[in-house]
């Protein structure tokens, strides 16, 4: 049994064009797993009018591919961002759906204010620098107004804390989701050196079956397709524990289903950027955007976003018989 095609859980999810965005590299973290010129400040924010042209531009690309937006942002600490508010006010008038990624260190008041102009948020929490109350309030606040989602960072070393952790937000937050969050060094390909015990742990990830997860999830569990028919729901993370992420020469969506910018404003099909770069969001032109899926050339897919992008055998190693119209 060889898997064959990889789907979005929610087939509406593939009508989503996901823009994975890093505004910047300032944080009021500096966590040791986190490589220095993802906190450190060095590149300033872009400027709003640069903002807003781009948003312009993805909302004529995801009209003409019968699309809706849905931007993510991250950094760096994109809360501390000055102006953010305003940024996110304006791309509001697009339609589009917002979300975030965050510590979740600002206070109770910045995201009273914040959470109606959002409509997701991923909420991280970091052991080294997070006061767990305090990421136990957000978290209440922001799962009342929208989808939520929160991540535990897990190094082998403070595997326990971290399961504390989760239990202590599970026990206290209702409607969300919650992983254990698998690290890779220096945020590369390969696995901190975690035990067999601790692996297993990460597979099970009990804590994302004992809260309830909504449908109407922007990102999610995969469904794997089999060439003997059969076919399974996968969360990403157990793609990467499970060694399951290998799709050299797979055809991958990226591009078509999420684009990423990175901190400099340039403009990739995935993190992974695979393709190359694409143009920067100051002048990127519409016919830069990709309409077709480009075949995967790298060993492993590490990035969790990425993962969650519809992909495929190439037809010519898929069997005609199984799955008609493959591809």
């Amino acid at each position: 049994m060889e898997p064959i095609r990889i789907e979005h859980g929610s087939p509406e999810r593939a009508g989503i064009l996901f823009v994975d965005w890093m505004l910047g590299n300032t944080c009021n973290y500096a966590c040791s797993y986190c490589p220095e010129g993802l906190h450190n400040g060095s590149i300033p924010w872009h400027d709003l009018r640069i903002v807003d042209a781009f948003a312009a531009t993805l909302s004529t690309v995801a009209a003409t591919q019968g699309k809706r937006v849905h931007i993510q942002f991250t950094g760096g600490e994109v809360t501390v961002r000055p102006q953010f508010l305003e940024m996110l006010r304006s791309l509001k008038q697009f339609g589009f759906g917002i979300g975030l990624i965050s510590n979740g260190s600002r206070t109770s008041r910045w995201w009273h204010e914040s959470l109606p102009l959002l409509s997701a948020v991923t909420l991280t929490f970091h052991p080294e620098f997070a006061d767990l109350d305090h990421f136990v309030d957000v978290v209440t606040l922001a799962s009342t107004a929208v989808e939520t989602h929160v991540n535990v960072t897990t190094l082998p070393e403070n595997f326990a804390a971290s399961i504390s952790a989760a239990e202590h937000i599970a026990a206290r937050c209702e409607r969300v989701s919650i992983i254990l969050k698998p690290m890779f060094v220096a945020f590369g390909s390969n696995l901190y050196p975690y035990t067999a015990t601790q692996l297993q742990i990460l597979r099970d990830n009990k804590y994302h079956t004992k809260v309830s997860k909504p449908s109407s999830s922007i990102r999610g569990e995969m469904r794997v397709f089999y060439d003997d028919g059969a076919q399974k729901s996968v969360t990403p993370q157990s793609f990467v524990v499970n060694g399951l992420n290998r799709w050299r020469g797979w055809e991958c969506d990226a591009g078509i289903e999420l684009l990423s910018v990175d901190v400099r404003g340039d403009v990739y099909r995935g993190v992974c950027r695979e393709g190359g770069r694409l143009g920067n969001i100051a002048n990127i032109g519409l016919s830069a955007f990709p309409r077709d899926p480009i075949q995967c050339g790298r060993d492993a897919c590490t990035c969790l976003l990425d993962i969650m992008t519809s992909r495929r055998l190439p037809r010519a190693h898929t069997p005609s018989s199984t799955h008609p119209g493959l591809g």
